[in-house]
């Protein structure tokens, strides 16, 4: 894998997070290099700050821009933990630390406090309806002299995105493509009167409760496929002392809230690395009457549990994501298999629902002693993974 990176302002070393053996892989892409090169072009390095940088995925932005005031807004605990790592890897160029406190929280107001800022800088994720949440809340952290500025492959710089910047900044511009990525530029117009979105209300034959889902949750309108078939195989609900149950990227929660409403003898651990995730889960095991017996944690795979649970969880749900933004990746995957085999008690199940072409058998078997395909139809199949 490639991990210098050559930018007007200065040579960096960038690691993904998680690492990864692809070496066709970067920590950066065209759309960071695009907009750094376009910022030294036109300030010749002296930039205007306060800068907030938003969706930076690996900290290209931030860690090039170092000699700045900046901010960091994610929806992502992965990326701000890359962004910190690298951070730190970088940190005899460091002048300016990067403000990695004021880490955007779902819902909330964006960088509360922060005076507005001078340069905004923007990297276009794939779910619109998280672009719509950011620009929304950005409104009253711009002036009219605030310069935004917008990044990202030219499959994601639409008529629907410019539209957004357009409703909710101002007047909106697009750049020549280069290397098949473009830049975005719109100018604020003191627009400050929109509500940030509400949350989708999914129901579904196949559900007794409803799904709330918020702005950056995988399928946000509908029960996932995955998760459909997968809700027959959950894993055995009979019990004579309490289940420790985990939702691992549990999304809107609902593998776990199925397992809850089926029971009344266990607890359910939901995790996920996204903020929306999290928010989502807890909205929807509320209206589910269920969050008495819930724990909710943001965290990379397990890495943010109590080291006590260690060898106390009896049953281990996971759908488990084979993509990290526009990258196919099994590191995320393989994180997640392997934090199960630490914190499941000996008798304890993985249960995993995954595309059919995604061969995990081989993975699974370096870590437990028992795996086995349940079920299986055209698309997916279900693993079960125990030591015992």
């Amino acid at each position: 894998m490639k991990t210098e990176f050559t930018t007007p302002f200065g040579s960096l070393q960038l690691y993904r997070f998680p690492t990864t053996r692809n070496a066709s892989l970067q920590a950066w892409d065209s759309a960071d290099e695009y907009l750094l090169n376009y910022l030294n072009e036109h300030f010749n390095t002296q930039l205007p700050s306060p800068i907030c940088i938003m969706n930076d995925e690996f900290g290209a932005l931030s860690c090039a821009l170092t000699d700045y005031d900046r901010a960091l807004v994610t929806d992502s605990l992965m990326a701000k933990t890359a962004i910190e790592k690298n951070s730190e890897r970088n940190a005899k160029h460091e002048r300016k630390p990067l403000n990695v406190s004021d880490t955007f929280e779902f819902r909330r107001p964006l960088l509360a406090g922060q005076s507005p800022y001078k340069l905004v800088l923007i990297k276009i994720p794939k779910t619109l309806a998280l672009l719509e949440d950011e620009l929304i809340s950005l409104q009253d952290k711009v002036t009219p002299d605030t310069i935004v500025i917008a990044a990202g492959k030219i499959t994601l710089v639409t008529k629907t995105v410019l539209g957004l910047f357009e409703k909710y900044i101002g007047t909106a511009s697009t750049s020549l493509a280069k290397k098949k990525s473009r830049l975005i530029f719109s100018t604020p117009a003191g627009k400050s009167n929109a509500s940030r979105p509400a949350p989708i209300i999914v129901k579904d034959d196949a559900l007794n409760f409803a799904l709330i889902n918020e702005v950056n949750v995988f399928c946000r309108d509908h029960l996932d496929i995955g998760a459909r078939f997968f809700l027959r195989y959950l894993g055995n609900r009979e019990c004579a002392d309490t289940q420790r149950v985990i939702d691992l990227g549990c999304g809107n929660g609902v593998l776990g809230i199925s397992f809850l409403k089926q029971t009344n003898n266990c607890e359910v651990y939901f995790v996920d690395e996204s903020s929306s995730a999290i928010a989502s889960a807890k909205a929807t095991a509320e209206a589910a009457g269920v969050v008495d017996r819930c724990h909710f944690l943001q965290s990379h795979s397990l890495t943010g549990l109590p080291s006590s649970l260690k060898g106390k969880i009896d049953t281990i749900l996971c759908n488990p994501p084979f993509h990290q933004n526009n990258a196919i990746t099994e590191e995320i995957a393989w994180q997640m298999f392997k934090d199960a085999s630490q914190f499941l008690t000996p008798a304890g199940e993985l249960r995993i629902v995954a595309n059919r072409q995604l061969n995990y058998m081989v993975k699974l078997k370096k870590l437990f002693n028992r795996v086995e395909i349940i079920a299986r139809n055209k698309k997916f199949s279900v693993y079960c993974a125990s030591k015992s």
